[in-house]
């Protein structure tokens, strides 16, 4: 059977690199061609280093697919900011929509399976996102808050099954060259029953040392006052606590101009620490620096689901309503803040502040049952 996977694949990030490898190396066990929509040649690239077979397959050429699914991806719903620039971009790259449309001519049968949705603000969007979804075969999404969404606003049924990234990064890992085995991860299928995870004092009760990874983001390393603010609470974190290394973490190869301000802040750090750069060189360079860290710092989301997937104690300073969501869901609302909250002259980052990945949950969805579950969707026995 031929597959095609749709999502974020114009960029060269990360999070959605390793979804993408997820899913590609998962059929490819099943015996399917895997052809991924759209995706830059960077992206590509990304996938190849990971020994993942795939091809590339553009719009105007999906007639020769069986089945396809759109992953994981916060790509059905708006930022925290610059909300309607982001909704005059989806309307008039229509991307998403054009793949829809020529399914559904073509009858080709396809699935929504992890996709974020939602909040949607803009009537032409909705209205976009509400076709797309009332085509699909199925719709499962990441979170209750993207279900709810999705039964309020357009009145459709659909199911929640957690990202997939918690679930199989540990598993995923296991075959990729130069990281070490990890426990298996298990996935969460009802996150009301998630336990509140116990939040640490001090850095005598972590492994390790006490090794910080900042997640180097443009809203960390930009010059502005937020920036610069959340990069002053930081550095007050590492000269106040016995770390004994801080590494600053690209997921990306997109913004050079962020390169300069991180060694610069890497210089500070020194003052206190020992401190390294670490540039973004594809999935195994950030697979590595997190697994042997024990907290991060992010912006984001999936560099922060990763580490917790490790079990390390994982803070989030942001605004996006997929980490809101997340964080609220998972370990209601502790281990992150608004992103101008960080503006308060009272508040500092503690150990208190982060939270830690655990995987002793009897309700979350086992890597079998995972796996199980993509065969049933795909059309195998």
């Amino acid at each position: 059977m031929k597959v095609g996977l749709v999502g974020r694949a114009d960029h060269d990030n990360f999070g959605d690199s390793l979804m993408f490898a997820f899913y590609v190396k998962e059929f490819k066990k099943m015996g399917h061609e895997v052809f991924i929509v759209g995706a830059t040649s960077i992206f590509m690239q990304r996938l190849l280093e990971q020994n993942l077979e795939c091809q590339l397959i553009y719009l105007g050429s999906l007639n020769c697919l069986d089945k396809v699914f759109f992953i994981g991806g916060g790509y059905f719903g708006q930022p925290d900011l610059k909300v309607s620039q982001w909704s005059k971009r989806f309307i008039d790259d229509s991307f998403f929509y054009k793949i829809s449309t020529e399914l559904f001519l073509n009858k080709t049968p396809y699935v929504i399976y992890g996709a974020e949705v939602g909040p949607l603000d803009n009537r032409k969007v909705k209205e976009n996102v509400k076709i797309i979804l009332e085509r699909a075969e199925s719709i499962i999404v990441r979170n209750n808050s993207s279900a709810s969404f999705i039964e309020n606003e357009f009145d459709l049924k659909c199911a929640v099954y957690r990202d997939v990234v918690l679930g199989e990064t540990s598993r995923y890992v296991e075959n990729v060259e130069n990281v070490e085995n990890v426990e298996n991860v298990e996935n969460v299928e009802n996150v009301e029953n998630v336990e509140n995870v116990e939040n640490v004092e001090n850095v005598e009760n972590v492994e390790n040392g006490g090794v910080l990874t900042i997640h180097a983001t443009g809203k960390v390393l930009k010059n502005n006052l937020l920036s610069a603010i959340i990069r002053k609470k930081i550095l007050a974190f590492v000269k106040s606590n016995e770390i004994i290394k801080v590494n600053i973490l690209f997921d990306q190869s997109s913004f050079p101009e962020l390169i300069p301000n991180a060694n610069s802040f890497s210089e500070k750090i020194n003052e206190f620490c020992s401190s390294e750069v670490i540039l973004y060189n594809g999935l195994s360079t950030v697979l590595d620096t997190l697994k042997t860290s024990t907290h991060v710092i992010t912006t984001k989301l999936h560099v922060g689901v990763v580490a917790l997937s490790f079990e390390k104690y994982v803070f989030c300073i942001s605004s996006m309503p997929k980490n809101i969501r997340f964080y609220k869901e998972v370990f209601n609302g502790a281990g992150t803040i608004r992103l101008f909250n960080i503006f308060s002259p009272f508040y500092k980052i503690k150990f208190s502040s982060f939270v830690k990945g655990t995987h002793n949950n009897e309700n979350y969805l086992s890597s079998k049952q995972y796996i199980d579950k993509l065969n049933v969707l795909v059309g195998g026995n």
